[in-house]
């Protein structure tokens, strides 16, 4: 097996950091949703989306509307009939699931500090290498 060299820890730390960054781009949103009142809905519909998304469709009853929440693959049938969501009034928008989805700052702040100990340990290895 080979071992961890200088050039794949930075790889795996620049990698860690998009990802981060990613994630860090898609929680204003959620976070923003999160000052509107919280809703229980049912879900009429469930469907999967290409290899690693879930669609659910969800039936509002007041006021009535139906709106939609995209999710990973996984929780297609694990999530409930009745769900809880932070609802904006508007039914174009996309909803977040709020016992079943992951928040992204936390993720994203994980994947920033798993970029931090790999790229130090491979600029230590390229400090050391051109000794």
């Amino acid at each position: 097996m080979d071992s961890l060299n200088p050039t794949k820890l930075m790889l795996v730390s620049v990698i860690a950091f998009v990802f981060g960054c990613y994630m860090l781009y898609t929680w204003p949103p959620i976070a923003a949703d999160r000052n509107f009142p919280i809703v229980t809905g049912k879900v009429t519909d469930r469907r999967q989306l290409g290899q690693r998304e879930a669609e659910f469709t969800i039936q509002v009853s007041a006021p009535p509307a139906i709106v939609h929440a995209h999710t990973q693959k996984y929780l297609l049938n694990r999530v409930p009939d009745e769900v809880r969501f932070h609802y904006t009034g508007d039914s174009e928008c996309e909803v977040y699931l709020i016992d079943h989805e992951e928040n992204p700052l936390w993720i994203a702040l994980t994947c920033m500090a798993g970029a931090i100990f790999p790229g130090a340990l491979a600029y230590r290895g390229f400090r050391i290498g051109a000794r």
